[in-house]
């Protein structure tokens, strides 16, 4: 991959003044300068420059459980004359991830630091809070955060975090931190390991197509530098027969075909999401990451994992255990998808075009949470180098900061060109992400319905064929009846979830009888028929799981609550 020049390499004028780090944990780190020269509101800790600091032993890293002398650079001043205090950053020296952001002042002695195992659970943390409030944008978890940071009290957010159950220990420079850094590295995609593939797919409403996908594949070990380390890792998008690829770059949190132009032809860029909102399966509890963008003028999102067929269990016992899609179905072959592999057997088409196009706003949301921490973080630094101020003055400043920033993320977020506008007001941003998400996963809902419907007829029209003595007529009427009410019932009522809840009561009672039936009268049944039974019943059993999947995740977006979800073990 190429990279623009984002490291001073040449050795910095340092005064006589030393600094003293001692790695106490047990990984090996590394120092980089994030001072700026001014300071800007824009460009924080990794987004901008950076200088590695080596050790008065010339040493490039500091290894686990050692104390190192660093000559430090000269002081700067600002256009004010006042010196501009130091702020480094501790980060590990395979991944550049950061650890620790270290203040220190400009001219009086450095005070000694100490890098502890308790340093990296805080950046842990603030790692997984990052992707957490990425996941799940419109949870009281990035409210609360929100209104953290808008609180004048200094103790607010320190008392937020606290009070939280996974992130006691994070920081506001920790969070922004880790979000400059995703915007700098796209390691994180990779799930710091050496390769990893996100297969792309897109929608019209009507069919789900295969639009290739993108491939990264990190060479970095231990880098000496920062470009070194981006230089490392390797990104191309992979066309769908896999023939032709096109190289791509990283800039600003985006992967690129021309980091030049503003409009390329290829841009992508990378979330996160649970698991199980693709899989539909509740095992599937982890944080996933994916990319959503634009590839030739489609939009796409892509999952690092291919939507293989599996096979799935039939039996009426085993619902929560079914696979996302059928391997008894023809539909489900790649070779009987002339576009490419079709996912219309775990997401509908409609529902990965309104996926789509939610996938935006949550990208815009995302993006408008980071402005308000970076200003945050920013507004910090900046009062405790300028005159006391009143607080309708702080406001005004806060105010400029984030737009500022606003601007800068709303020529980036436009390269995708996704029409998503930068909202700074959170609460409607916020809300609106919540209303689209529920009733994505209504209309998912509905549309899953059906489908069930539709292979409970299969399996009556299939077991009519034996012959007048199989009495069907009730089902028959029962399936006509619910499908008349699947499509009367609109968004507003499927959000209470008594009525969904009545729904699927009605419909599960009528695929237990049809199940009944079949079961009784299977041993009649031969060759295609016979097949195309077993499929529809698998399908009757998997579709009613997604459909429960659903309501689970709805009643999160409804609570504004977060599922529980395991410590994330990388790669």
């Amino acid at each position: 991959m190429s990279a623009t020049q984002i490291l001073n390499t040449s050795p910095l004028a340092a005064t006589s003044q030393t600094w003293s780090l001692t790695n106490s944990s047990g990984v090996s780190v590394v120092v980089l300068d994030a001072s700026s020269n001014p300071p800007s509101p824009t460009q924080q800790l990794f987004d901008q420059t950076l200088s590695w600091l080596t050790t008065a032993d010339l040493l490039n890293t500091i290894p686990p459980r050692t104390t190192k002398t660093i000559p430090l650079p000269a002081a700067q001043l600002d256009d004010n004359g006042l010196p501009i205090d130091l702020t480094l950053i501790l980060a590990d020296a395979q991944t550049l991830a950061p650890l620790k952001v270290v203040d220190l002042p400009a001219l009086n002695p450095a005070p000694a630091t100490e890098l502890t195992e308790a340093d990296l659970t805080a950046s842990k943390q603030a790692q997984e809070f990052v992707k957490t409030i990425t996941a799940f944008p419109s949870s009281s978890l990035v409210t609360d955060y929100l209104k953290a940071l808008d609180d004048p009290d200094p103790t607010a957010l320190p008392a937020f975090f606290a009070a939280t159950t996974d992130f006691k220990q994070v920081s506001l420079e920790l969070v922004v931190a880790f979000q400059t850094y995703f915007n700098r590295f796209p390691f994180y995609l990779t799930g710091y390991t050496t390769a990893r593939s996100f297969y792309l797919y897109s929608s019209d409403g009507t069919t789900n197509r295969y639009a290739g996908s993108v491939v990264l594949q990190n060479q970095s070990t231990a880098p000496s530098s920062v470009p070194n380390a981006i230089e490392g890792l390797e990104a191309m998008y992979v066309t769908t027969n896999g023939a032709d690829y096109i190289p791509l770059s990283y800039v600003d949190g985006q992967f690129v075909d021309d980091p030049n132009s503003a409009s390329p032809d290829y841009c992508l860029r990378g979330l996160f999401m649970l698991r199980s909102d693709l899989t539909k399966l509740d095992t599937d509890t982890d944080i996933m990451p994916l990319v959503w963008g634009r590839v030739n003028g489609q939009t796409v999102f892509g999952y690092d994992v291919k939507q293989e067929k599996a096979k799935v269990k039939t039996s009426l016992e085993n619902t929560q255990s079914l696979s996302a899609i059928d391997d008894d179905d023809p539909l489900d072959d790649p070779k009987n998808q002339p576009s490419g592999f079709s996912l219309d057997a775990l997401i509908h088409p409609r529902t990965t075009q309104d996926k789509l196009i939610l996938s935006g706003m949550v990208v815009g949301g995302v993006i408008v949470v980071g402005i308000l921490g970076t200003a945050a973080y920013f507004l910090i630094k900046w009062l405790s180098r300028n005159s006391p101020m009143t607080p309708k003055q702080i406001q005004a400043k806060n105010q400029e900061i984030r737009e500022q920033n606003r601007v800068r993320r709303q020529a980036t977020l436009d390269k995708i060109g996704a029409r998503v506008e930068i909202q700074l007001d959170t609460t409607s941003t916020l809300a609106e992400i919540k209303t689209r998400g529920n009733e994505l996963l209504i209309n998912d809902n509905k549309l899953k319905v059906n489908d069930m419907l539709k292979a409970q007829r299969t399996i009556c029209d299939i077991l009519n064929d034996l012959g007048t003595n199989v009495s069907l007529t009730e089902m028959y009427t029962t399936i006509d009846s619910l499908a008349e009410k699947v499509e009367t019932l609109d968004v507003s009522e499927l959000s209470e979830g008594t009525a969904m809840k009545s729904l699927m009561g009605d419909v599960n009672l009528n695929m237990a009888k049809v199940l009944a039936k079949y079961v009784s009268l299977k041993d009649n049944l031969q060759g295609a028929n016979a097949d195309m039974a077993r499929t529809a019943e698998s399908k009757l059993l998997k579709t009613n799981n997604e459909i429960t999947n659903n309501e689970k995740t709805r009643k999160y977006l409804q609570e504004d609550t977060i599922p529980d979800i395991p410590e994330l073990v990388e790669g």
